[in-house]
């Protein structure tokens, strides 16, 4: 498919360049932090990539799971929206269950985005918004998505 493929080429690029742009240097070669105004509007964008991650081809698999990363790597408002679902007819996760399903696809180039925007929620730490001064580790979640015994079928 030419057209999810190129839109999946595109939204993992701009994802990767606001986050390049944001850590090498505005500020005159001095790293920045995230920007307010680099904001990527994720109500709109999780529903998109939620459709993609759907579709066979590998190529745009690819692209998604980069683009995910790209973004787990951001703020932790990002990780947040990934891992939960605001529709209670979603299943649990948000995109987890997939990105672990993706974890034993046939091909590396899908493989390998989903198991490093997998690695990025683990290693993340998500502060509570609602209450202030904890923070959300999402390895539970992973791990309630059964992602060991895929990541063990990996390494076999």
């Amino acid at each position: 498919p030419i057209l999810p493929g190129i839109g999946s080429w595109t939204l993992s690029n701009l994802v990767e360049g606001i986050f390049q742009q944001s850590n090498h240097g505005k500020n005159g070669g001095k790293s920045s932090e995230y920007s307010s105004s680099d904001e990527i509007e994720m109500s709109t964008l999780l529903p998109v990539l939620r459709r993609l991650l759907r579709m066979a081809d590998a190529e745009v698999l690819s692209y998604t799971c980069w683009t995910l990363s790209h973004l787990c790597d951001g703020p932790s408002s990002h990780i947040a929206e990934v891992v939960t679902s605001k529709d209670p007819k979603a299943p649990k996760g948000g995109l987890v269950p997939r990105l672990v399903e993706l974890l034993v696809h046939p091909s590396w180039r899908v493989t390998k985005p989903a198991l490093r925007t997998i690695g990025n929620i683990v290693c993340a730490e998500c502060s509570d918004e609602n209450n202030q001064g904890t923070t959300t580790d999402y390895t539970e979640v992973i791990l309630e998505c059964n992602a060991v015994p895929r990541l063990k079928e990996l390494v076999t």
